[in-house]
C-alpha cells in the first residue's frame, strides 16, 4: 500500500500537477498515507519553501502559531544537518517494539489512536513526531525531542 502511495505521489509530481505540493498532500490524505509519508511531505514542503503545505500539514500541532515561515525556518536547519533531503531518516516506530510503559504514557495523554515518526538528525538527536486520525487522515498533533532507548524494548 506504501508503494502505490508514493509511486501515485511521484506520478503527480512528474505530472505537473498545478497545485504542487498541496495536491500532493491532499491525495496523501485521501489515500490515508503512512505517516512516515505525512511528515516526507512536510519536509519536502519545507525544503520547498511551500507555506501553503507547511500549514495544512502543522495545523493541528499542539505547539503551531500559524506561521508557516517560521515552521520553515526552524525545520530547514534540520534538513541541512543531515546533509539534505535523501539523508533524513524517517521512520515509523510501531507500538509493538516499544516499552509497555510508554505506550501507556502515550495512551493516557493522547486518549485515543497514535503514531509515531522518528526523524534521526543526528547521533544523538531524534524528533518524534506524533499523528492521530481527524476525519479520516493522519494529521501531526505533536513533536519533542525522543531518547529511542528509553521508548524501545
Amino acid at each position: 500500500m506504501k508503494k502505490v502511495v508514493l509511486i501515485m505521489v511521484l506520478a503527480s509530481m512528474l505530472a505537473g500537477c498545478s497545485g504542487g505540493l498541496s495536491s500532493i498532500t491532499d491525495q496523501v490524505f485521501a489515500r490515508n498515507a503512512q505517516p512516515e509519508i505525512v511528515i516526507e511531505t512536510l519536509y519536502e514542503a519545507v525544503f520547498n519553501n511551500d507555506a501553503e503545505t507547511v500549514n495544512q500539514l502543522l495545523m493541528y500541532l499542539e505547539s503551531y502559531d500559524e506561521d508557516p515561515y517560521e515552521a520553515i525556518e526552524e525545520l530547514s536547519w534540520q534538513i541541512e544537518e543531515v546533509g539534505g533531503m535523501n539523508n533524513l531518516n524517517i521512520t515509523e516506530i510501531e507500538q509493538g517494539y516499544m516499552k509497555t510503559e510508554v505506550i501507556m504514557e502515550m495512551n493516557e495523554y493522547y486518549r485515543s489512536e497514535w503514531r509515531l515518526v522518528a526523524v534521526k538528525l543526528g547521533e544523538d538527536e531524534t524528533l518524534g513526531w506524533v499523528l492521530q486520525e481527524i476525519d479520516d487522515r493522519p494529521v501531526i498533533i505533536a513533536v519533542e525531542e525522543i531518547n529511542i532507548e528509553y521508548l524501545i524494548k
